[in-house]
């Protein structure tokens, strides 16, 4: 989904995170941001939040698609509070207009 508006930039946190870059990889990702730093461990959301944003400010992605779990809708919600952005929960596609991404 996401190589329809762009090139994918990935992230991985968590133990492990440097071999899930490597599946990253393999699927599509034309850059992956891992990080397997203890803090990803805890079933806190702020820390996966604060990498995220790091992560945003760092490529400037036309979009951020995160998993459509109940952990994953409350990073994305923050995270778009923070970077001062919309959120839609639940897509199942998407896909780029004339002008560029909608």
């Amino acid at each position: 989904m996401a190589r329809r508006i762009g090139d994918p930039v990935a992230v991985a946190l968590g133990a492990g995170a440097g071999e899930t870059a490597g599946v990253l990889g393999e699927h599509g990702a034309v850059k992956v941001l891992a990080s397997d730093a203890s803090e990803f461990a805890d079933f806190l959301v702020v820390p996966k939040v604060d990498a995220l944003q790091a992560a945003v400010e760092a490529v400037s992605p036309a979009a951020v698609l995160v998993v459509s779990s109940a952990e994953g809708k409350e990073i994305a919600a923050r995270l778009a509070l923070r970077i001062g952005s919309g959120i839609i929960t639940d897509a199942t596609d998407l896909e780029a207009g004339e002008e560029g991404p909608v």
